[in-house]
C-alpha cells in the first residue's frame, strides 16, 4: 500500500493509524514543514502568473473605457 517516510517499512491495509508500527515516526506530520514551503513556493509563482495576467485584463479594460469616453 504504501512505505514509511522515515525507515521506508512497508504499511499494509490495516496499519491506518497515524504512527508507523515499526519506528514509530508520524506518517502524516512527517516532514511537514518542507511539505508547506514547497507549497508556499508554487502558491507564489501561481500568484505572479495570476497577477500578471491580472495586471493585462485591467490595462485592456481601461483601453476600452478610454476609447469608448473618446467617442
Amino acid at each position: 500500500m504504501a512505505n514509511c517516510p522515515k525507515c521506508g517499512a512497508h504499511l499494509r491495509m490495516i496499519d491506518w493509524k497515524q504512527r508507523c508500527p515499526h519506528c514509530k515516526a508520524n506518517v502524516f506530520l512527517y516532514d511537514l514543514q518542507e511539505r508547506l514551503m514547497l507549497d508556499a513556493d508554487k502558491a507564489e509563482v501561481q500568484h505572479y502568473h495570476f497577477q500578471k495576467k491580472w495586471t493585462v485584463s485591467k490595462r485592456r479594460s481601461s483601453a476600452r473605457s478610454s476609447r469608448s469616453r473618446a467617442s
